[in-house]
């Protein structure tokens, strides 16, 4: 019995501090729900909780209201103290309204028949508005402080209970939601939410003050108080913290969400680096082998013409060669490998191979120069990268240039660079005005330089050749330095200062 005492003492010198602390609860689920529901998301419950944290803040301003219109007694006119309160009463069957509002749009949203029910907090909440505003013309006599406490009792008893039934039945929906999203973890939290929310519905709608009509005679706060020694304000508090901390416990699911999103970008970001990849490879390797393949087939049109049988033999089964080639080449991309023996190769075994591929197809002295290049700093998939570049440059020459010649070039740069160029004396073109073909063919060179961490430059004028040249930087020792700047054409090893051979 002295402890009982001791705390209805306690309580009764601290009730403020309770009152702001039920308050602050609140607050802090009110505006955590208002910061994560700006998160886009699947989940069908989102756009509804800006009504949840609209409740939770409303709830803490009203809270405060308790502290705060107390405190004006003293200094400010009844008149005033008298408006503060009618409008403290309304603000409370607002902030309740929202917890109804709340429930009966996700329960909705989740079970259509149940539509009629979004029409309930209007329904109700104009109810309680009647019975606010006719009490004080039919109570016989009306006291002001009858109003208030009468009002107050009817919000709670048409608002906040079924409120937070509500809104307890609306998230009780979401566990399955949860368990979906890779959320199970989070099913814990939101059932102890559920049950805050359910004891906040007793502790607000069922506790109440009593305003002299059954059921707020039997079960009040004046009599839980002295039962028990505890306001109901310290368990409304309490329902509060435990509504807040669950929630934004279960918010976490919106980072679920946006990792999964993230990961869903990368997903489709690799995705289409890979299309681009294979689309890169197939123009650059399949297409141009089957342009050569073509030359060669009307380069043997052209023997069996002449009576030539023999070349022309030979060139069927050098070409019929070609075509498993580019099988083999068309099914590593698909399985993406490549040729157990192309990864063995090193640069300059590419470059040559594609040199003299190129030769042969296009009947064109094309002459190769490999400069002190440490080939070992290369790794399989740069050499690739940098021979595909070759192979579409040349290609280019011999198919829209024109020339006479054609001299590919691979030597050390500056700074720590690797130099690859390739140049003609053919009749050049304008790069800014280059065709829908011609464009892609470069396009996919300077994505292939990029891809290495470097760049690709076109030089070249109408009748003047043209020069490809590719700066790609190269791994350097622990205490070199790195790449800094770019090379003058006139200062790579074998290229004219012109823009071709000869210029």
């Amino acid at each position: 019995m002295a402890l009982k005492q001791a705390l209805v003492e306690f309580f009764r010198a601290n009730m403020m501090v309770v009152q702001f602390a039920y308050g602050l609860a609140f607050f802090a689920m009110g505006l955590s729900i208002a910061l994560y529901s700006r998160h886009p998301s699947r989940l069908p419950v989102a756009r509804h909780l800006p009504l949840l944290g609209t409740f939770g803040i409303l709830q803490a301003l009203a809270s405060w209201g308790e502290v705060f219109i107390p405190i004006q007694r003293s200094y400010t006119p009844q008149a005033i103290i008298v408006t503060l309160q009618a409008l403290h009463a309304l603000l409370n069957a607002l902030t309740f309204a929202f917890l109804i509002a709340f429930g009966v749009q996700v329960l909705a949203d989740r079970w259509p028949r149940l539509g009629w029910l979004r029409a309930l907090p209007v329904l109700v909440t104009a109810v309680w508005a009647l019975s606010f505003f006719l009490y004080p013309v039919l109570a016989l006599p009306p006291t002001y402080e009858q109003w208030l406490v009468v009002s107050d009792t009817w919000s709670r008893y048409l608002l906040a209970l079924p409120g937070a039934v509500l809104a307890g039945a609306a998230l009780s929906t979401q566990i399955d939601v949860l368990r979906q999203q890779n959320g199970a973890h989070l099913v814990r939290p939101l059932r102890w939410a559920i049950i805050a929310f359910g004891a906040y519905g007793v502790a607000a709608g069922v506790i109440v003050p009593e305003a002299g009509f059954f059921p707020s005679t039997a079960l009040n706060a004046d009599r839980f108080f002295q039962w028990t020694g505890v306001p109901v304000e310290v368990v409304r508090a309490l329902a509060g913290l435990g509504m807040a901390a669950f929630m934004i416990r279960v918010m976490e699911v919106f980072d679920i969400e946006a990792a999964q999103r993230l990961e869903e970008v990368r997903r489709m970001r690799a995705i289409l680096e890979e299309r681009d990849r294979i689309a890169r490879e197939l123009h650059d390797g399949v297409i141009q082998s089957l342009y050569a393949l073509g030359l060669g087939l009307e380069n043997t049109a052209y023997q069996l013409d002449r009576g030539l049988t023999a070349q022309a033999r030979s060139s069927l089964t050098d070409m019929v060669s070609r075509v498993n080639e580019i099988i083999q080449d068309v099914r590593g991309y698909i399985m993406d490998l490549r040729l157990p023996g192309e990864t063995a190769l090193t640069l300059a075994q590419k470059l040559r191979a594609v040199v003299n591929e190129a030769s042969r197809v296009y009947h064109l002295p094309i002459s190769l120069e490999m400069g002190a290049v440490d080939e070992q700093a290369l790794s399989p998939a740069a050499a690739n990268e940098l021979s595909q570049i070759v192979k579409e440059a040349v290609s280019n020459a011999a198919r829209h240039g024109q020339p006479q010649r054609i001299q590919v070039g691979l030597h050390p740069g500056d700074e720590g660079e690797l130099v690859l160029y390739v140049q003609d004396d053919g009749r050049g073109f304008d790069p800014s005005a280059a065709g829908q073909a011609r464009g892609w063919g470069l396009s996919n060179m300077k994505k292939r330089a990029a891809i290495l961490g470097g760049d690709l430059d076109i030089d070249s004028r109408p009748g003047e050749g043209t020069t490809v040249i590719v700066r790609v930087p190269l791994p350097a020792p622990p205490a070199g330095p790195q790449r800094a700047g770019r090379t003058a054409v006139a200062s790579v090893p074998g290229v004219s200062p012109g823009h071709g051979i000869g210029a």
